[in-house]
This record gives structure tokens, sequence and C-alpha cells, in this order.
């Protein structure tokens, strides 16, 4: 079987929820090349999912290392650095990130949306509304969203966002559930990246 191949059969246990078998099948692509960055990310999302942050940490770092001007990997990164809680180097990649897709002329509401949550943690309250206020933006131009009140529960979201946190502060402010309630509002546009993550808007993968 090819790499393709085992790529798209671990897309397929992905979908199925079968992440054991996923990993399985995305190991077995890098093992048939090992300079394909685009298994090695589809590998870090998984491991990810299977909450192995230490190995997820390693396939991001080998995708960087062979393409590193690849956006998806350094926001990959950013991920992971972010659900080991170390908010620095997360906020360096997801900059980064944003900084390639500019360069490039695109923009990901993803990026945005991560970068966001990363600031938050870091007390930057209004670096944090930019960028969720920027992803809100960007998910405008998603036919899916307007046709859905998604759109509008997620900037009543932001909204409230605005008002528990920049009255009380970062650490004193937003209770869990109000995290939890922008969570279930906001969410991504439907259908996954390339590498199979759905990312919630206003909250980390």
């Amino acid at each position: 079987k090819s790499k393709l191949g085992w790529r798209n059969l671990g897309r397929a246990h992905w979908d199925r929820g079968q992440i054991d078998d996923a990993v399985r099948c995305y190991k077995r692509a890098v093992r048939l090349d090992e300079n394909d960055y685009n298994s090695w990310t589809q590998l870090y999302a998984v491991l990810l999912r299977k909450h192995d942050p230490d190995a997820a940490l390693e396939a991001a770092e080998r995708a960087i290392a062979l393409n590193p001007e690849y956006s998806h990997a350094r926001s990959n990164l950013g991920s992971v650095y972010e659900r080991m809680g170390r908010h620095n180097d997360a906020l360096r990649e997801f900059d980064r990130a944003v900084e390639i897709d500019s360069k490039n002329g695109v923009e990901s509401a993803q990026f945005f949306n991560n970068r966001g949550f990363t600031r938050y943690r870091l007390g930057n309250i209004n670096g944090a509304i930019d960028d969720f206020q920027q992803a809100l933006s960007l998910l405008k131009e998603s036919l899916a969203w307007r046709r859905s009140d998604r759109l509008d529960k997620s900037r009543a979201a932001l909204r409230r966002f605005e008002r528990i946190v920049v009255a009380g502060g970062v650490n004193a402010a937003l209770p869990v559930k109000n995290i939890a309630e922008l969570m279930a509002y906001a969410k991504a546009q439907p259908g996954k990246l390339a590498y199979g993550v759905t990312v919630p808007i206003l909250g980390m993968v």
C-alpha cells in the first residue's frame, strides 16, 4: 500500500473515531516516506487527539523541519505547546502561522482563534478580543455560517466575553461555565482541515 493509501485509510479510521487504528496507519505512511510533511502533519493530529502531546510534539516538529513555511504545521506546534501549558511558545508559533499566511495573501480563522485563546491565557485581553473578532469576520464569508444562526450566536458570545473579561480581568472574571458556553456557541465551520482537525472558535482543540 502507498503512503497515500495509508493516509486515506487513517482518515477513514479517524472519521469513525478509531484513533488507535488511525495512528497505526499514519505511522505506516511516515515510514514509507519520512520526508513527507503532510503525513507527519496528519500523524500529529491523531496523536494530539489520542492525548499524547509528547509524540504529537515530535510529529509537529518533524513537519516543520521538512517545511518551515507550512503555516498549518506552525499552528499545530502551537496547539501542542498550548496543550502542554507552554503558552509563550504557543503564541510564538501562532504568530508565525498568521505571518506566513499573511505573506501568502490568505487568512485563517482557525489561526486567529487559536492565537486569541493563547493571548487570553497570557492575560492579553485586548489582543484576544481582536483575534476573536478577526476570526468571526473571516467566518462571515462562509456560506454555511451565513445559512445558520451560529455566526449570530458567536458574536453574542464574544460580546459576553468582552463584558466579563474586560470588567474583571483574566484571573478574576471568567468562570469555567462561561468558557464552556463560549465554546458551545461558537463552533468552527463544518468540515475539517486537511489533516483532520476541526477547531472550535473561541476555544482550543
